[in-house]
């Protein structure tokens, strides 16, 4: 049976039109799911600026974890917990309100400032093989973390 070339060009223009609305629709997911990824992981601090964080084997480690739904960030500084707002908009990211409990702790201070001063310098993320890197104003990578869910 041989098919009218008009119909052949409307079945694969159906077939196409199709599968170029399942990749959008992928796509979409994927950026949709990205949000909700990065805040529903709890993330471990590795690197703050181009230092290798070492978190202690007995102790606590530098960490934090973001609410979907309150747009609430809360962890461990290094000392003390700390607590705070965010916003995201597609890749860009912002901390607010940032506070924390006032322990003094031996050794860990200079860098609990120094990780919850980054928070304030983040304007973009990104979630490259499990790991978070947050980027400044100025495209300059801030801060990188270790991922898992839960």
């Amino acid at each position: 049976m041989k098919i009218p070339l008009p119909l052949r060009y409307a079945t694969v223009s159906a077939v196409l039109l199709a599968f170029s609305g399942c990749a959008t629709t992928r796509t979409e997911t994927a950026s949709a799911s990205s949000a909700t990824i990065i805040s529903n992981s709890h993330w471990r601090l590795t690197r703050l600026g181009d230092e290798t964080i070492d978190n202690p084997a007995n102790g606590r480690e530098i960490q934090f974890a973001m609410e979907y739904q309150d747009k609430r960030i809360a962890g461990y500084a290094g000392c003390n917990r700390f607590f705070g707002h965010y916003e995201m908009n597609g890749d860009a990211i912002k901390f607010d309100q940032i506070g924390s409990t006032k322990m003094f702790c031996e050794g860990r201070m200079d860098v609990e400032q120094k990780f919850l001063s980054t928070l304030g310098e983040a304007a973009r993320w990104k979630i490259n093989e499990g790991t978070l890197q947050l980027f400044d104003a100025n495209g300059r990578a801030i801060a990188a973390f270790e991922g898992n869910s839960g």
